[in-house]
């Protein structure tokens, strides 16, 4: 079975179609592309539709096979927390989450599409299990589904950027080890603090790519086209 991961960038996107298996997955296809000049605004009608558009250019000058893809939600759109419980069977855990998790979500629960995930035991706290909740806006949710939709293409899930981010760039080293992902955007830097591969905690800053050549330009006197060259460069 085919599936294609898409990430939705406010400027831009990216999409990688795997094969899998039982033992292995295959890389297929990959490619992916910035839209000049464009921010997507998903409260704006206007702006999606434009964006919609982009996507279908980009699919229509690509080569990839499958229409059913696995999506990533931009992780400020998304509220994730690490909470800890009391030790409990999976069925009590759900009624748990079900009916105890407003206390720990910002937003009124019957607005949110709501999900988490048991973490491994923490070796600092024994007594108690580490669970990770995941909350996005219903209707934000539906608009990215509907934006996929509209490109002809069949959503299996959606999940947040830092869950897809750590599974596929971290790797447990061993009991107590701590990993550290940051991911420069263009106009904003995610952080994420993972334990044996789950999220334990995120951080979206609003400092980017945009502003790092922006401060170069005024620092060195150079235009953005020589900033941009230099961070090339030198790093």
């Amino acid at each position: 079975m085919s599936a294609l991961g898409l990430h939705l960038k406010p400027n831009g996107v990216s999409a990688v179609e795997i094969d899998s298996n039982k033992d292995s997955f295959t890389l297929i296809y990959s490619d992916s592309r910035e839209f000049a000049d464009f921010h997507l605004d998903i409260n704006n009608s206007d702006s999606i539709f434009k964006y919609t558009d982009k996507l279908k250019e980009f699919f229509y000058d690509n080569k990839f096979k499958t229409t059913q893809v696995i999506c990533s939600l931009p992780q400020n759109e998304v509220f994730v927390r690490t909470i800890k419980v009391p030790p409990m069977s999976k069925k009590d855990l759900d009624n748990f989450i079900k009916y105890e998790s407003s206390q720990y979500i910002p937003l009124p629960i019957e607005e949110v599409t709501l999900g988490y995930e048991q973490m491994p035991t923490d070796v600092m706290d024994k007594e108690k299990i580490s669970v990770l909740l995941v909350a996005a806006k219903k209707t934000t949710v539906q608009k990215y589904i509907q934006i996929v939709k509209q490109v002809g293409l069949i959503p299996l899930a959606m999940e947040p950027e830092s869950l897809a981010m750590t599974r596929a760039l971290g790797y447990d080293r061993g009991e107590g080890y701590a990993e550290l992902v940051v991911d420069i955007g263009i106009d904003e830097t995610l952080i994420i603090l993972s334990y044996k591969s789950y999220v334990v905690l995120t951080r979206t800053l609003p400092v980017g790519d945009t502003l790092l050549t922006k401060t170069l330009a005024q620092q060195f006197n150079l235009d953005t086209e020589q900033a941009n060259e230099y961070k090339k460069t030198y790093g």
